[in-house]
C-alpha cells in the first residue's frame, strides 16, 4: 500500500473533469482535501458513483479539509458555481489499497464561550500501527488576532494506551501570527514524531494571560507512508 496524491482540475466555468477516487479510500472513507492556488466557495465538491449523475456534496473547497464518503461515490469534480476565469488544481491524498488512514482529524465544532475558556485535553485518534508524522496544521473557520500578552496555547500530544504522557507531537501559539479565516495555519512539529500501536493522538488549547477567543477549526496530522 502506497500514499497517493491525486489532482482535480478546478474548471474555467462549469463543471471540470472529474477524478475516479475508488482506490484511495480506506475503511473509514474519509480522504484529504487540500486547496488549490485559487479556490473559494465558488468551487463546490460533487460526487457521482457511476461518472455520469453527479450530486452536488455542498462543500465548498476554499480550505483544506477532511470528507467522508457516506455512499457509494467514487468519483468527484468541481465545479465552478459563479464566475469565471484561469484553471487551477487541488489535491485529493489517500492510502492505495485502503488501510490506515493518511490523516488524523480533531474538529472543535464550536467557537470560545470566552477567551478564558480552554478546551482540556480529548483524545481523538488511536495507531493501528506504528507510525511517523510528517506534519500538523489547524484550519480555522474565523479570524485570530496575535497577542503576545493574552494567547493560546494549542497542543497535540501522544500518550500510550494507558494514558501515559509520550509528549507534544505539534504546537502551535497565537502570540504571533494572526489567522485569516479559510486559510490553513501550520503547527511546529515537537519531539515526539513517531508513534508506536495504541498509542493516542490529544488536543487541547490552553489559555495564557486572559486568553482569547478561538474559533472552531479543524486540528490535522498527517503521516508519511
Amino acid at each position: 500500500m502506497s500514499l497517493q496524491t491525486y489532482v482535480i482540475p478546478i474548471p474555467a466555468s462549469g463543471p471540470g473533469t472529474a477524478v475516479d477516487i475508488s482506490q484511495l479510500l480506506p475503511e473509514n472513507r474519509t480522504l484529504l482535501f487540500a486547496k488549490g492556488s485559487n479556490e473559494s466557495s465558488n468551487f463546490k465538491l460533487e460526487v457521482s458513483a457511476d461518472n455520469t449523475n453527479f450530486i452536488d456534496s455542498g462543500i465548498a473547497l476554499s480550505v483544506s479539509r477532511l470528507v467522508t464518503f457516506t455512499n457509494a461515490a467514487v468519483w468527484v469534480r468541481l465545479n465552478r458555481k459563479s464566475g469565471a476565469g484561469g484553471t487551477y488544481a487541488c489535491s485529493v491524498t489517500g492510502q492505495v489499497g485502503a488501510g490506515a488512514p493518511a490523516v488524523a482529524a480533531f474538529l472543535k465544532a464550536a467557537t470560545d464561550a470566552s477567551a478564558s475558556s480552554p478546551v482540556p485535553e480529548l483524545g481523538f485518534w488511536q495507531a493501528n500501527g506504528p507510525r511517523t508524522v510528517k506534519d500538523a496544521w489547524l484550519s480555522p473557520s474565523a479570524v485570530l488576532t496575535a497577542d503576545g500578552t493574552n494567547y493560546a496555547m494549542i497542543t497535540i500530544r501522544a500518550r500510550t494506551q494507558d494514558g501515559t504522557d509520550r509528549g507534544v507531537v505539534a504546537q502551535l501559539s497565537t502570540n504571533t501570527g494572526s489567522w485569516a479565516a479559510q486559510n490553513d495555519v501550520q503547527m511546529t512539529l515537537g519531539p515526539i514524531t513517531q508513534l508506536n500501536n495504541g498509542d493516542w493522538l490529544t488536543f487541547n488549547s490552553a489559555k495564557v494571560g486572559t486568553g482569547v477567543i478561538v474559533p472552531s477549526l479543524a486540528a490535522v496530522v498527517r503521516f508519511h507512508e
